[in-house]
């Protein structure tokens, strides 16, 4: 569980399986109460905030997207612009392979903030020397 004033960056894996109600959802809203009550910071990469919205559209409509981009407002997350540092740090993941895009920006921030990301998906594994990784799977 994560020590006080710990800073994690959310993968969109996290909060899908949160509003989808899947296996790890209990933990995501243990680290948003946590976040509620000032005990850890979240951060998502905007292009993360972007990737949830275009599957939930996908999978569920413009509607359930406009539902979610609304809790996602109101969530105690702070969404994180993208600059040109950021990007090729991010590059530079995507090029060693064997990880989608937008999740290179989750790491290139997470080692920016030295936070822990959370996450479900299992293409992070390849860096876990890199950044330190909760999986949201209890």
């Amino acid at each position: 569980m994560p020590k006080k004033n710990s800073a994690y960056i959310l993968d969109s894996s996290a909060l899908i399986c949160l509003f989808k109600e899947e296996k790890g959802g209990g933990f995501i809203e243990k680290i948003l109460r946590q976040a509620e009550n000032k005990e850890v910071n979240l951060y998502m990469p905007a292009v993360q905030y972007g990737e949830i919205l275009y599957i939930t559209e996908k999978e569920f409509g413009l509607e359930k997207r406009n539902e979610v981009e609304d809790i996602l407002e109101n969530l105690p997350i702070k969404i994180l612009e993208i600059d040109k540092k950021i990007s090729r740090v991010a590059a530079g993941f995507k090029a060693q392979g064997g990880i989608a895009y937008p999740d290179c920006f989750v790491i290139a921030i997470a080692i920016k903030f030295k936070a822990s990301i959370i996450t479900k998906d299992k293409e992070f594994k390849k860096f876990k020397d890199k950044v330190d990784i909760s999986w949201c799977t209890s």
